[in-house]
């Protein structure tokens, strides 16, 4: 005791000596120790273990006696909070691996297994490969030198066929045509004794599972305009091509153009030009036949138009519906069925779209019929 105020003491006749920093040496400050002596002495004899810390200037340190123990917790909170920096962080006292361990239940490892199953799926989904990309270039390639043939019977059309550019469309079915034969793809025609005379107008109903379907309709002998979504005709070269030949253009978001198309597709068909829909709307992902929109059904009881069914078969598998090309040579013959005329007059619209359906589904595997 007599030591540690003879050191306070000194200390008092040199301030000079911690101007710089006040060190707790020791585990506590001398002017401390001063004043509480009696309980630092008893506290040493009773815990065997002192905290040492430094304080910055003006600030007084007050020494903190602690355990062992409690001084390996300290160290861990103030690591995790360092790595983490996280407010609050109960890491001194974690809990043995054999605490709060569960194991996972049947129905979660099932849901884990579908959805690593899923995954695997999308993967797997390849948009394109070897063969779209020769379906590619074949298709493109020919369509060069028949778009320079349309920019040359431009003037003429102009001429003599503004409405209906019919030229157009025998070009436009001979594109078709060579590109699928050029690589090795040639449907099958059924029912060709149900087509209608080439001057009669008609209006064409398919199912639709794949962008190959525009092509493998071009092997059905007839001349028709299609209503395509208005973002293809942005592609170069066939876009443009699907313009001159006056195609019709919808999107499908706005009222508006729907109302328009509506018209344009009774006008269309009232001057005698046949047309070519997909009363499904849009494309079916899993095959299977959707449910068909009014739409083409009033357009032809307006017109006052026969209605032929058509029904498309192996397309999906060669193109399926997320593809952007074929991805592979069709392993069974993709089938064209044409079915016999449904007549539009004296028939209200729901009948018309069941006598429609039920033709298409008798033509395709009873799994993919719908309901």
């Amino acid at each position: 005791m007599v030591i540690l105020q003879k050191a306070a003491a000194k200390r008092a006749t040199t301030p000079g000596l911690f101007s710089q920093r006040k060190t707790v040496a020791l585990g506590f400050t001398l002017s401390n120790v001063v004043r509480r002596s009696r309980h630092v002495e008893n506290d040493l004899r009773n815990r065997s273990w002192v905290c040492v810390r430094r304080v910055s200037l003006g600030v007084r340190a007050r020494p903190r006696v602690c355990s062992p123990e409690a001084l390996v917790q300290t160290r861990r909170y103030r690591d995790c909070r360092a790595r983490k920096g996280q407010a609050l962080c109960a890491t001194a006292a974690r809990p043995s691996p054999d605490e709060h361990q569960t194991t996972p239940s049947a129905d979660s490892l099932n849901v884990s297994a579908e959805k690593r199953e899923l995954s695997a799926q999308r993967q797997r989904r390849a948009r394109l490969n070897i063969v779209g990309i020769f379906f590619l270039l074949v298709t493109f390639g020919w369509s060069l030198p028949l778009f320079v043939l349309m920019l040359v019977l431009y003037p003429f059309v102009l001429l003599f066929d503004p409405y209906r550019a019919r030229i157009y469309d025998w070009v436009a079915m001979t594109w078709m045509q060579l590109s699928m034969r050029c690589t090795g793809i040639s449907p099958r025609v059924v029912g060709r004794e149900h087509l209608l005379p080439p001057d009669t107008t008609a209006l064409y109903v398919c199912n639709h599972n794949s962008y190959l379907d525009i092509y493998t309709v071009a092997f059905l002998g007839r001349r028709f305009k299609f209503v395509s979504k208005s973002s293809v005709f942005s592609i170069p070269l066939i876009g443009w091509a699907m313009r001159m030949a006056r195609q019709i253009g919808i999107e499908r978001e706005s009222r508006r153009d729907q109302l328009r198309v509506f018209r344009e597709m009774i006008s269309r068909l009232e001057h005698g030009v046949s047309l070519l829909l997909f009363p499904e709307g849009t494309r079916s992902q899993d095959g299977i036949l959707r449910a068909f929109k009014q739409g083409p059904f009033r357009v032809a009881k307006e017109a006052r138009v026969p209605i032929v069914p058509l029904t498309i078969t192996g397309t999906a598998q060669v193109m399926p519906p997320w593809a952007l090309a074929p991805l592979c040579w069709p392993r069974q013959q993709i089938t064209l069925t044409i079915h016999p005329a449904i007549s539009s007059t004296n028939r209200s619209v729901s009948e018309l779209i069941e006598a429609a359906r039920v033709a298409i589904a008798s033509a395709l595997p009873p799994a993919l019929r719908g309901t």
